[in-house]
């Protein structure tokens, strides 16, 4: 009889007899009273007793040691639920991984195309840019000699000796550079001051001077027409200074002799004795010279015109309007379309 899974005790024959079989009870009686049966029955209880307290106290243990195995399974399926989870979270990951690493491969292999054309179209452009650079050399250099054709010598020489002075240790290339090309312009255009500044300057001042109360000319082109008229104008200065000062002389001899006839004055008396002695001369001379500071010399005082003289001037100015009108550019102007009827188009 299995102790650990009865759950009743009944006593009868088969239950002495077991009981008289098993060791824990010892052999049976040599005469069977009923004291001896119940002191067996006795034993049997205690003995079951004890049994039981022996199972439920490994009753106890088992379930223990059920405990710690349940706890223990828990821990390893939250252990396995979490390996689960990484493993889970590795893949994508992993996933992940593997796409940027494809997708930097073909960034770097889109990387590589750009450099490779930056590099060709860096090539073609320099090759470009040293053909337009030898076109625009070519072109200025026949534009300089062109422009500035008296200028050459100076120009090779004013570079050469800007080179001397960059560096004079090197050797120098025969073609000319963007330094050498603008020390060559600077050459040539350096004297245009003195021709466009300093000679408009003196060309205004000298205006001015020949021609005194009329304003100069604003443009170059009339102030150049009129300087070619500075031989004319300055007969005309000395023949206004040869009326000033005869008319200061002749004033001079008049406020002490008022009796002259004016009319006697217009030839000259042969054998004067002030036109043939030297020493007279002299004299008539230095008395006509310190008359000059008299004489408003520097005021221009125009002459009697005759009536040849007025028509000599009208024909003058009708030539040059004439040259004016000659030289002016034709009015602009626009056009009617083909089948236009409008008469104000």
């Amino acid at each position: 009889m299995d102790w650990n899974s009865a759950n009743s005790y009944e006593v009868n024959s088969g239950t002495i007899q077991t009981a008289q079989q098993n060791a824990l009870v010892g052999p049976p009686p040599v005469a069977a009273t009923p004291e001896s049966v119940a002191a067996q029955i006795f034993q049997a209880r205690v003995a079951l007793f004890e049994s039981s307290r022996a199972a439920e106290s490994c009753m106890n243990k088992h379930n223990a040691t059920f405990k710690i195995l349940l706890a223990s399974h828990r821990k390893l399926a939250a252990k396995h639920k979490a390996l689960v989870a990484e493993h889970r979270n590795k893949t994508r990951d992993d996933v992940q991984v593997s796409e940027f690493l494809k997708r930097v491969t073909e960034v770097q292999g889109e990387k590589t195309r750009l450099v490779e054309q930056h590099r060709d179209e860096v090539a073609r452009l320099k090759v470009q840019l040293k053909a337009q650079a030898e076109a625009h050399k070519t072109e200025i250099d026949g534009l300089l000699a062109k422009i500035f054709p008296h200028s050459t010598e100076a120009a090779q020489a004013a570079v050469l000796k800007a080179r001397g002075k960059r560096d004079a240790s090197k050797e120098l290339p025969s073609e000319y550079n963007v330094e050498d090309y603008l020390m060559s312009i600077w050459t040539r255009v350096r004297p245009l001051k003195a021709f466009g500044i300093d000679m408009l300057n003196a060309s205004i001042c000298a205006f001015r001077a020949l021609w005194s109360g009329e304003e100069a000319p604003s443009a170059i082109p009339e102030l150049a027409k009129r300087l070619l008229e500075v031989e004319d104008r300055l007969s005309d200065w000395r023949e206004s200074a040869a009326r000033v000062g005869a008319d200061e002389a002749l004033s001079f001899v008049l406020c002490w002799y008022d009796g002259i006839n004016l009319d006697v004055l217009q030839s000259m008396r042969v054998g004067s004795p002030f036109l043939s002695d030297p020493k007279l001369i002299s004299k008539r001379q230095e008395r006509a010279y310190s008359f000059i500071q008299y004489a408003e010399v520097h005021t221009f005082v125009k002459g009697p015109k005759s009536d040849a003289d007025e028509e000599a001037a009208e024909e003058e100015e009708e030539e040059m309007d004439k040259e004016i009108v000659a030289e002016s550019p034709p009015a602009a102007t626009d056009a009617p379309s083909a089948g236009t009827d409008d008469p104000a188009a």
